[in-house]
């Protein structure tokens, strides 16, 4: 009986081998010469860190080719194992995958992959031996998937990269959520750049997802208008798993031919269900050549204006190479500014339009040349520079306090508070609580608004010192209280001398 396929076309059409892959040649090479470096040995750096946007085949290439010698795939996502516990309990899993079923395999290895790595929470602290094992038997209240132990798992993978005798490949769509936001992300980009090497792959080009959707249709027994074939790679970022989930939703009604007027429909629904994202919604607009298509397309863009001039702002200098190129589109830049500046001033709103408008000239009109496939990187100004950004309770109750929205105090107020209290600075005192407490922060976000490592014991000691502040300050507040309920008991007990006496 033959085995039953996959529903999802995406798994019955997965390059089983690299002869079938397509794209991203030069990191294909890259990953064959390092894992062939494993059959002689263990390389310098024992891992691979791919990174590139979704649905590109980062873990199918390094599956392909890792069949191709023979050798086990054991894969982890690390969205579901993001601490120290879970990712020892994989690693662990995958050396007993490699006695278990290599014995007697000259030269056998299993592969072990770890897909969204961006995912792994924590910072380079590393968990204690003894919290992890009981994490793992069960022992402890915080199981090996509870999000509340998301600790060490940065610590334990670098680790287990150190330790390792088997090949292990990490897969992420932003490797900035591997480093991580906070102003430490540069030590652990290095740390890990000692043990991994970083691969970064690119999106398919337009005449290789033709092929690879005529070998899908070939396979299926299906047929398509060729306008239809047009519309569905021209509206694809390069997202091979999109394609292919597009060509069986619209093959689902459409029998054995698929009709342009079903690609049309199912394009539109999908315009509308789902905007475009930041990333491949940058690579069209700075792949396009006229302002007036781009300013159409830019309306999919889910980005205020203020946010789409700064990420112009941020990829302008690396994906532009003439100076002049450069120069023009600062300008343009520098005006979108000050049209956005106007809104603080007066309810001129349209300037908050035209600046979202020269922010797109000047990523489409100051260049002279294409660019086909560019790479666009998140802007570093936008991740901030501590885990204070990412805690939304001290941005609500920011918002709350002064009236203003959530991204309003995130991007205005906060950097404000934080640079009052940013340590080292002579005219700074994190010592002085009084604005912290006036907004209602608690011991710990105020250490976060200082930009202060949370499990050091100078912040421990400031976090008590704020936390007996309050008390004493609550305490003064009620003794106050009571004192004044008391005047107010002992008039009302003296008689007016004044009064007339009825009885």
């Amino acid at each position: 009986m033959a085995p039953t396929q996959p529903a999802d076309w995406c798994e019955r059409y997965r390059p089983a081998s690299e002869s079938h892959l397509i794209g991203n040649n030069g990191p294909r090479r890259r990953v064959k010469t390092w894992l062939k470096a494993w059959e002689s040995g263990r390389p310098s750096k024992r891992g691979i860190l791919l990174v590139g946007p979704p649905g590109i085949g980062k873990t199918t290439i390094a599956r392909a080719i890792a069949k191709d010698r023979g050798w086990d795939v054991i894969e982890l996502n690390a969205s579901d194992a993001r601490n120290a516990a879970s990712i020892r309990k994989a690693a662990g899993e995958g050396a007993m995958h490699h006695s278990l079923f290599n014995i007697g395999k000259e030269n056998a290895k299993t592969l072990i992959l770890v897909d969204e790595v961006d995912h792994i929470q924590g910072g380079l602290g590393v968990m204690g031996e003894e919290k992890i094992r009981k994490m793992i038997s069960g022992d402890d209240e915080n199981t090996v998937s509870t999000s509340s132990g998301d600790k060490g798992g940065k610590a334990e993978l670098i680790r287990v990269l150190t330790d390792t005798k088997n090949p292990i490949i990490l897969a992420c769509n932003d490797e900035m959520g591997l480093w991580g936001r906070g102003s430490n992300w540069s030590e652990t980009r290095t740390r890990f750049e000692k043990v991994v090497e970083v691969i970064k792959m690119t999106r398919v080009r337009k005449q290789e997802m033709r092929d690879i959707a005529r070998r899908v249709l070939q396979a299926e027994g299906l047929t398509i208008d060729p306008e239809g074939m047009d519309i569905l790679v021209k509206n694809n970022p390069g997202d091979l798993r999109a394609l292919i989930r597009d060509i069986q939703a619209i093959a689902v009604g459409d029998g054995s031919h698929i009709n342009i007027t079903s690609v049309k429909s199912h394009m539109v629904d999908g315009q509308r269900d789902q905007q475009l994202g930041s990333f491949p919604g940058l690579d069209k607009l700075y792949a396009m050549r006229s302002a007036k298509t781009a300013r159409e397309m830019a309306v999919n863009l889910d980005q205020s204006p203020d946010d789409l001039v700064s990420w112009i702002a941020w990829n302008n200098s690396s994906l532009f190479s003439n100076p002049n190129e450069i120069s023009r589109g600062n300008r343009a830049l520098a005006v979108a500014d000050r049209a956005l500046l106007v809104r603080f001033t007066n309810l001129a709103y349209r300037s908050w339009y035209w600046g979202g408008q020269l922010g797109i000239l000047a990523a489409v009109c100051s260049r002279s040349t294409t660019l086909e496939k560019p790479f666009i990187s998140y802007p570093n100004f936008l991740r901030r520079g501590s885990e204070v950004w990412r805690r939304q309770g001290i941005i609500k109750l920011l918002s709350q306090t002064c009236g203003s929205s959530n991204k309003a105090a995130q991007r205005e107020l906060l950097p404000l508070l934080s640079a009052i209290h940013a340590p080292g600075h002579p005219d700074n005192d994190c010592d002085n609580f009084s604005i912290s407490q006036a907004l209602g922060f608690s011991g710990d976000e105020h250490a976060l608004i200082c930009g202060l490592v949370a499990n050091r014991n100078t912040t421990k000691s400031l976090v008590e010192k704020y936390n007996s502040s309050i008390s004493k300050g609550e305490q003064k507040l009620k003794e106050l209280v009571e004192e004044e309920e008391a005047t107010e008991l002992e008039e009302l007990s003296v008689p007016d001398s004044s009064q007339t006496k009825l009885f």
